[in-house]
């Protein structure tokens, strides 16, 4: 969900949901793709855009308000297993799912207490 503020515009200055495909409606211009672009990329484009055809000197802002980028599949011995969305910006999934702890049945007993078995943690490599 994005944040998108145009100054001296209240039609025009609300939160914008981006489609799967990465593009978001925007009324006078159309779908302008978002995916891949920093917010300020994004508000520099909507400026140019804007100021093409319809506004004098437009000044646009554009604040992330809400990630749901990145799905992260819970499986195995999770408290709740399935399918989630990060909320957070992540650059990998260190804690996606917020209070879903591993099953008590599936602890053992280790040197130090109970352990998780048969876990792994799978990451993402790291964009170039």
């Amino acid at each position: 969900m994005l944040g998108i503020t145009v100054w001296g515009q209240g039609d025009l200055s609300r939160d914008y949901g981006v489609d799967p495909d990465g593009f978001i409606p925007f009324p006078l211009i159309g779908r302008v793709k978002a995916a891949g672009s920093t917010p300020k990329e994004l508000a520099t484009q909507l400026t140019e855009l804007l100021g093409k055809d319809y506004l004098v000197n437009p000044q646009v802002i554009v604040a992330v308000k809400e990630y749901l980028s990145q799905k992260v599949q819970v499986l195995g011995a999770a408290e709740k297993p399935g399918v989630y969305y990060l909320t957070g910006a992540h650059d990998t999934p260190r804690n996606p799912v917020q209070g879903r702890g591993i099953r008590l049945d599936s602890r053992q007993a280790g040197p130090l207490g109970p352990e998780p078995r048969n876990l792994r943690r799978i990451e993402r490599p790291p964009c170039a």
